[in-house]
């Protein structure tokens, strides 16, 4: 159950016979808590999503980790949740973004923070400030047989694991195609154009992978 201005009240029950008829539940007035996500020199990131969750008691007493509030950073990287219990006490937050690795903060137990924690105080405050690490960027041009750079040629990079996935792009006027990777691992970069013979490439996308 949920509203705006009020913290989620999660209910969980057993089993479908277990559902009664009529229930009532009772919301709590909500406190807003916020601060910002930026990459590590400090640049502020827009559009990373966002959740934050708790470990509540239900009405049945039973302890569940309830999601709270979810949304994306502003373009100065702000955020904000109007959805957390006033008497906040065990938060986590999980942060994605296409761009940059994936990661999960908590709220700290103890003052100062560790690392990936933020303090009570600064959620308050609304200057709890997050981290995203940068995927790896696997970039490069495609050049024909005078170097000369091929627009609209297909790029499609494929790990090499059980269960492969793909990424395609085709490249800009100037040749060039640029993909963010959030995985370290071993890649095929296969390459096809119009009046080109397909070229195959291995590829280990690591951090410090220079240009193709």
């Amino acid at each position: 159950f949920g509203k705006p201005e009020y913290a989620n009240a999660p209910v969980r029950w057993d089993s479908e016979d277990a559902i009664p008829t009529e229930f009532t539940s009772k919301l709590i007035r909500a406190v807003t808590v916020g601060g910002g996500v930026r990459d590590p020199t400090g640049k502020p990131i827009a559009g990373v999503t966002g959740t934050v969750s708790g470990v509540v008691r239900d009405e049945g007493g039973q302890v569940l980790l309830a999601e709270d509030d979810a949304g994306q950073t502003e373009a100065s990287g702000k955020w904000r949740s109007g959805r957390v219990l006033k008497d906040i006490t065990t938060l986590q937050f999980k942060l994605t973004h296409p761009e940059f690795l994936p990661a999960e903060y908590d709220q700290a137990a103890t003052d100062p923070p560790a690392a990936r924690e933020v303090s009570k105080a600064d959620l308050l405050a609304g200057r709890a400030v997050m981290e995203l690490q940068p995927g790896v960027r696997v970039e490069g041009t495609v050049v024909g047989d005078e170097s000369q750079p091929v627009p609209g040629a297909e790029v499609i990079l494929r790990n090499i694991s059980e269960s492969p996935r793909r990424r395609v792009q085709r490249t800009d006027d100037k040749g060039r195609f640029a993909l963010v990777i959030l995985e370290e691992a071993d890649f095929h970069l296969v390459v096809e154009a119009q009046g080109y013979s397909p070229t195959f490439t291995p590829v280990r996308v690591e951090p410090g992978l220079k240009p193709l």
